[in-house]
């Protein structure tokens, strides 16, 4: 399954000032095609660490992926997708359902 993972407040959270990924983070690299999608200045540099594929929210064109999961629901309307989650978890659990 193709998805496209935000980085802030989605994958990457500040908890006593520093900076630490969703404990799920790893897994769904390993089980789906993740492509980081994010305005935030570090998008590089986590895409190298995590060895997935990045695209800018400041890119032009249009994304297309099956999911996209991000906290921010405003950026819906700037990717082409079948699903929309606003967290991690909540995809997981969606899917683990089924």
């Amino acid at each position: 399954m193709k998805i496209l993972l935000d980085i802030d407040d989605t994958i990457l959270f500040i908890k006593n000032k520093k900076e630490v990924l969703h404990p799920m983070c790893k897994y769904l690299i390993r089980h789906h095609d993740v492509t980081l999608f994010s305005a935030s200045s570090d998008i590089k540099k986590w895409a190298k660490k995590l060895k997935v594929d990045y695209i800018s929210k400041h890119d032009e064109g249009i994304p297309e992926a099956d999911v996209l999961i991000d906290d921010d629901g405003y950026f819906k309307r700037m990717v082409k997708v079948k699903e929309y989650f606003s967290s991690v978890d909540s995809f997981l659990n969606f899917y683990n359902k089924k």
